[in-house]
């Protein structure tokens, strides 16, 4: 009997391929090219063993992983219910949208950003808003009567919104919405 030593490689191969498959895989296949260049080591089997328990583990990970992306589950608006988010770094806040299910959307806008917006019209998924073209002073509010897609009572909405203003050339701010219908 042969004094062969078990490459390390082929031992953390086995370990990871069922912790962290893409680990498992890394280990497997770096034991399998450390073993073909020492013929002392010993470990093949192991390390061949561990490849094939990673590639599957490694597909079944990321088939879950695409699932739960595709169906909604790691969606972020889950975790963060509501969200309003106009213009750079918040030029514009907003103040609690009320969001009723036949799609009637109260929204009040606080321009904090420094400068007065000049013929101002805020657009809700392409859709303007009342009241249209109108001075936003700096430090104002205004409220807004939009009319977005209906929806079901304790539904998420989310919406893209876009705040058009200036006189000739038109500049704008774009952000989104996430309520909860009413």
């Amino acid at each position: 009997m042969s004094n062969q030593e078990t490459c390390i490689y082929s031992i953390l191969a086995i370990i990871f391929a069922f912790v962290l498959s893409p680990l498992g895989l890394v280990f497997g296949i770096m034991a399998l090219v450390k073993i073909h260049k020492d013929p002392n080591l010993k470990g093949k089997v192991l390390a061949i063993i561990a490849l094939f328990i990673a590639v599957w583990g490694c597909f079944v990970w990321f088939s879950l992983l695409g699932s739960l992306l595709y169906y909604g589950v790691l969606d972020t608006d889950v975790f963060i219910p509501e969200k309003c988010i106009l213009g750079p770094a918040g030029n514009i806040e907003c103040t609690e949208p009320d969001l009723t299910s036949d799609g009637s959307l109260l929204i009040t806008l606080k321009n904090t950003g420094g400068i007065d917006l000049e013929s101002a019209t805020l657009s809700i998924d392409g859709k303007d808003c009342s009241p249209k073209d109108f001075d936003f002073k700096h430090n104002e509010e205004q409220t807004f009567n939009c009319h977005v897609e209906p929806g079901e009572t304790d539904q998420m909405g989310k919406f893209s919104m876009s705040l058009l203003y200036g006189k000739g050339i038109k500049k704008s701010m774009r952000g989104d919405l996430v309520a909860t219908y009413n």
